[in-house]
């Protein structure tokens, strides 16, 4: 299995109130891996994953009895709440913005809408 990043690669929330009431959700912290200065490619736990250990996890999902095999590559779960959201969903919302400008070429209704909506909100 391939253990999840080390903490110190996490982002923070810290107890912040921005102007307008804008909670913020900081990226993850520079150096190796998760960061600016790298990506997937680039991170040392993704470079542990090879083709044998997702197709022995892939056979484990026909097989009832290796379900305690498969928990070992559950997520960890976040519960921490930003304005009563989780952190991993504003988390992929970005995420999501940047595969539809990908996709599309330009910044998606979806996105617009969001910049929006906090305009008037601020």
């Amino acid at each position: 299995p391939v253990p999840p990043p080390p903490t110190q690669t996490m982002p923070r929330l810290l107890p912040q109130t921005l102007p307008g009431g804008v909670s913020l959700i900081p990226g993850p912290a520079g150096g190796e891996g998760c960061s600016s200065s790298g990506g997937c490619a680039s991170c040392p736990y993704m470079k542990m994953n090879t083709l044998s250990a997702l197709l022995d996890v892939c056979s484990a999902l026909r097989d009832p009895a290796r379900e305690a095999q498969l928990a070992r590559h559950e997520p960890v779960p976040y519960t921490e709440k930003v304005a009563g959201r989780s952190v991993a969903s504003l988390g992929c919302e970005t995420i999501l913005h940047m595969r539809d400008f990908q996709k599309e070429g330009r910044l998606s209704e979806r996105l617009v809408a969001d910049v929006l909506a906090r305009k008037r909100r601020a």
